[in-house]
């Protein structure tokens, strides 16, 4: 069961969460989902720690993708802190991280 999300304006842990950059590698990359909170803009921020490299990024999925990523992937809306993703980022046309993919890895 997916732990409660808070807004990011009263998360208890906002101060951590202002360390994670919007910086992510593009192309595929493993990470660990280490906390979730509700942004302004129906969306929902996710925030993974880079298993390879221990960089810390932060992701947005919206409501209108079913708080999903743009092309594939679970809700993470229901997805449990600590779970292992292999994820794919890339670019958009103006230059910001897009969410494009992710699949849970199996033995998370």
């Amino acid at each position: 069961m997916a732990d409660e999300i808070k807004g990011l304006d009263y998360h208890p842990e906002v101060e951590t969460l202002k360390s994670y950059t919007d910086e992510p590698p593009e192309g595929l990359w493993e990470g660990r989902l280490d906390d979730r909170a509700w942004g302004r803009s129906t969306n929902l921020f996710c925030y993974f720690t880079n298993l390879e490299t221990g960089q810390k990024h932060r992701l947005s999925v919206f409501h209108r993708n079913g708080y999903k990523p743009y092309k594939d992937g679970p809700s993470f809306r229901a997805a449990g802190v600590g779970e292992v993703y292999r994820i794919k980022t890339a670019l958009s046309k103006n230059g910001l991280p897009k969410f494009m993919s992710a699949a849970k890895r199996e033995d998370s």
